[in-house]
């Protein structure tokens, strides 16, 4: 027989033991999460590490996209770079061919006098027969160096390349245009002086314009033309018309006849008009006020599809009292139609206004080209204070 203090002392003990256990797996269970949980943490905060290219698997495994992803941004950068310098030498050698041709076809066969270094090679040629390439070559040599100094070096490569285009297209098509006598064939016949003066000066100028607008030249005074208008606000036809007023007024030796500076002063006007006229319709910019509900829509699709800034204005109706979004765009003329396309798709009973804008400068438009003046102040001039009593 056992005693009731014994088994209440062997139920004791068992419960005590049982109690250990269960604290002991209990500390076991709660020392296992904590070990998982550091673990996860430490592998975790290793990944985020190696993200940021600090340390950790994930990172090094990561390194590489990354390199890859940035290398392939760069190939797509210049690869977008490189279509935009093959478009403008395309659009370069097509304002050169029609430079040359209104040259050798109208105005050289026709004794007209021009400005240019080609009205220099070409008063040359009426008084020695010199080839108007070789003069033309050898004049924008001493030029292009000028061109390295101010310009940089891609102005001064286009530069380069326009003047050996234009030398080879002035050299072939004039031997295309002598005849057996050595005399230059003309294309409207004898006595058109000033008709094929128009038409020729309308296809220079329009040479000039198209290799301007593309970062190009043709060489020679556009040079100095284009240093003018780098550093002022002066129009690159107003810069031309000063170099070449002393260029007309020196073929007089030559000809002795004053005609020949009325024509060199008419083909000077016109070719400047032309050029002016498509550089600014090129240059135009408009202004548009968009009043509709689904403002937010047309404000999305206009700087999502045509990388266009808008700004939104606060509105309120006076006959209405109603308040509206009022959206205000500044966009070049040549998106215009895509505006409206934009608009009408989207809300046809939209009220649109828009308005031409004489100048428009900051990012993504025109540069602001005003000389810098310091502002001094005068310590000689002292400002009186008054006390208000």
């Amino acid at each position: 027989m056992t005693n009731g203090n014994d088994t209440g002392k062997d139920d004791n003990a068992k419960q005590q033991a049982h109690t250990r256990g269960q604290a002991k797996s209990q500390g076991q269970g709660n020392y296992g999460t904590q070990r998982n949980s550091e673990t996860q943490g430490n592998l975790g905060n290793q990944g985020n590490l190696g993200n940021q290219g600090i340390s950790g698997p994930q990172g090094e495994q990561n390194a590489p996209q990354n390199a890859e992803s940035s290398s392939m941004d760069k190939l797509q950068q210049f690869g977008l770079t490189a279509a935009a310098v093959v478009q403008d030498y395309v659009w370069i050698t097509i304002g050169l061919f029609l430079y040359a041709f209104a040259w050798t076809v109208f105005l050289i066969p026709y004794e007209i006098v021009s400005g240019g270094v080609t009205g220099i090679a070409a008063i040359i040629f009426y008084a020695t027969k010199v080839p108007v390439g070789i003069t033309y070559v050898v004049i924008n040599i001493f030029l292009l160096v000028i061109a390295l100094k101010v310009l940089g070096w891609r102005f001064m490569a286009r530069t380069a390349y326009a003047v050996g285009m234009l030398t080879l297209m002035l050299t072939l098509i004039q031997k295309m245009m002598t005849q057996e006598d050595g005399t230059l064939y003309q294309v409207l016949g004898e006595g058109q002086e000033f008709m094929s003066l128009v038409i020729g000066c309308c296809f220079t100028g329009s040479g000039l314009a198209i290799c301007f607008l593309h970062n190009g030249s043709t060489g020679g005074v556009d040079i100095i033309a284009a240093i003018i208008n780098k550093y002022r606000n002066i129009s690159l036809g107003r810069a031309l018309i000063f170099i070449d007023f002393l260029i007309i007024f020196s073929s007089f030796p030559v000809f002795h006849d004053w005609r020949k500076i009325v024509f060199g002063l008419c083909t000077m006007v016109i070719e400047n008009v032309v050029l002016d006229y498509i550089m600014n319709a090129r240059r135009e910019s408009v202004q548009f006020f968009i009043f509709s509900k689904k403002w937010q829509e047309i404000a999305d699709a206009i700087g999502n599809n045509l990388n266009n800034g808008v700004t939104i204005l606060d509105g309120h109706g006076w006959y209405t009292g109603q308040e509206m979004k009022v959206l205000c765009i500044l966009a070049k003329k040549s998106k215009s139609l895509s505006i409206f396309r934009i608009i009408n798709s989207i809300d046809p009973n939209a009220f649109v206004s828009q308005s031409s804008v004489i100048g428009v400068y900051g990012e993504g438009f025109d540069k602001i080209k005003v000389p810098k003046k310091p502002i001094i102040p005068n310590p000689m001039k002292k400002t009186k204070l008054t006390r208000l009593h």
